[in-house]
């Protein structure tokens, strides 16, 4: 008899769901949809799969991604970037700006959404969009963040780049405050020009010394910052 496509038991597994942990569950899929986490009937010669000693949990959401769409295929590609995430268990991703271009405009990211699109039909993992806090990451000019968020932006960061400015975040928490929408800090001040945590690696390589105030003093100056607009959401 010819197998159902995309059909199979999962037995004997570990289940956790948002409610409770299922031990021993039975996990019936059929034609790729779940149909049953009961003892129920499973399609004519069904492979059968023993989940003794694994754990089957919801797929995730991966925070922090860099799909490199648009401009930098040879970091990354769409293609491969979704399927390393199917592979790896997750249903969505947060791509995040450093492109080239940098996503600071809504031409940029509706760019970057051509590219991706086809890749999330064949894979089935949705992508979720930030975008530069400040053009091009390292000037001191705020995006338009309202029509990045009307666009459908998600979160704002300039990633590997901390914010130095004190008046482009307070300006950034307001804004953002009032649209609801999350600031992601890399929290690290620029031009400290260290490259290890000191001790007697750092010490036997000669390498400068990564002082922990360049970021801890970043942290503390945003949260300063932030205690004036309560209503930002701050990561």
């Amino acid at each position: 008899m010819k197998q159902v496509k995309n059909s199979y038991v999962i037995e004997n597994v570990e289940l956790w769901t948002d409610e409770k942990v299922i031990s021993q569950a039975r996990v019936v899929v059929e034609e790729g949809r779940l149909k049953s986490l009961t003892a129920s009937a499973a399609p004519a010669n069904c492979p059968v799969i023993d989940g003794r000693g694994y754990v089957l949990l919801p797929a995730g959401v991966d925070a922090q991604t860099h799909l490199r769409v648009p401009g930098q295929a040879h970091k990354e590609t769409p293609r491969t970037g979704l399927l390393a995430a199917l592979k790896g268990g997750y249903s969505a991703v947060l791509t995040m700006p450093n492109t080239q271009p940098t996503i600071d405009s809504t031409a940029v990211l509706e760019k970057g959404r051509a590219e991706v699109k086809p890749f999330e039909e064949e894979f089935g993992v949705q992508v979720f969009w930030s975008a530069a806090i400040t053009r091009k990451l390292n000037s001191d000019e705020p995006t338009d963040f309202k029509s990045l968020v009307d666009a459908g932006v998600r979160a704002f960061t300039n990633d590997g780049l901390g914010v130095n400015s004190d008046a482009v975040m307070d300006g950034a928490f307001e804004k953002l405050g009032k649209l609801g929408v999350p600031l992601l800090q890399h929290a690290e001040i620029p031009g400290h020009g260290g490259s290890m945590a000191p001790g007697p690696a750092q010490k036997k390589m000669g390498a400068k010394p990564y002082s922990d105030e360049s970021e801890w003093k970043m942290v503390d100056r945003d949260i300063r910052e932030l205690r004036k607009h309560p209503e930002a959401r701050y990561h």
